[in-house]
């Protein structure tokens, strides 16, 4: 099936050819958000710089369980259940921390969640590296800001990493130099999908149907069960767990996801269930046609 096709749609294997290369150009460049550390000195009072002091300002609280300031930064209620969930959460998450001070705190990421009102800035996201003599801990504060009032935590996320924001891309990141067999399956795989689809798109748009009045209804229909894959497999690059989906559905069969440079990519891929009943259907209605031709 493959052969013939290959020797037939010479246009068509130039086309499968620049779809493996912006497949790879997409993996390796378009999505790989690598952490790197953010200066705002010359932004002194900027949104970003008052959402980066909210947030240390928060963690500082949180390290020395003063709970009341961590009570009014976080804007929590007067409910007894908030309370006992937050006296909870500030003695878990200040474990986490060394009781001696930290070497450096670096910014990696600083970005606005939403949109900007009259009333009221868009959330801003905050990661931050803290290094200390034995450990890394990752930061993730949201504030928000509004007018007149001061800045408030909306969440925040505390938790061990394992380095400083170099590390952190290359664990996170997709790179050949540390590829397992697990991962090679999954790039395997990634790339296997959509070039399924494509070479089942080609054929089907290719391929002459009998004459009919729903000619063109019976193509159109085909080529949109081609074109979508059913299922999805996502795999996580840094903990290469893989995750699945009946009851989703996805253009071309993958997918990138990767929403923060320091959470890892997730490689995503659907089964083309289309393009692979497609071409059984052509390659056996081709075998047929040899089969009575031989017949005659």
């Amino acid at each position: 099936m493959f052969k013939k096709f290959i020797l037939n749609n010479k246009f068509s294997i130039v086309l499968v050819i620049l779809a493996v290369f912006a497949l790879f150009y997409l993996l390796t460049m378009g999505l790989n958000k690598k952490c790197h550390v953010i200066d705002l000195s010359n932004q002194k009072h900027s949104a970003e710089v008052q959402a980066v002091n909210l947030s240390k300002t928060f963690i500082n609280a949180v390290r020395a369980h003063q709970y009341k300031k961590v009570t009014s930064l976080f804007g929590f209620g007067d409910s007894n259940t908030d309370h006992n969930r937050l006296f909870y959460w500030v003695n878990s998450k200040s474990d986490l921390f060394p009781n001696t001070k930290e070497k450096s705190i670096k910014l990696i990421e600083i970005k606005h969640l939403g949109k900007n009102t009259k009333s009221e800035v868009a959330p801003i996201g905050a990661a931050l590296v803290y290094q200390f003599d034995d450990r890394f801990m990752l930061v993730t504060c949201a504030s928000v800001y509004m007018q007149g009032e001061p800045g408030k935590i909306l969440g925040c996320r505390i938790k061990y990493t394992f380095g400083d924001f170099e590390k952190i891309n290359e664990f996170n990141n997709v790179s050949l130099k540390n590829l397992t067999i697990k991962r090679f399956l999954a790039l395997a795989l990634w790339f296997a999908m959509p070039l399924l689809t494509l070479i089942a798109l080609i054929t089907c748009i290719k391929t002459t149907f009998p004459k009919s009045k729903f000619k063109w209804l019976w193509k159109s229909l085909w080529i949109i069960f081609i074109c979508v894959g059913l299922g999805c497999f996502a795999f996580n690059w840094a903990a290469q767990t893989y995750e699945f989906k009946l009851l989703t559905y996805r253009l071309f069969s993958f997918d990138l996801q990767k929403t923060h440079c320091f959470l890892p990519v997730y490689i995503a891929f659907n089964i083309p269930l289309g393009a692979i009943i497609y071409l059984l259907k052509h390659f056996l209605c081709d075998k047929q046609k040899a089969n009575i031709t031989k017949t005659n």
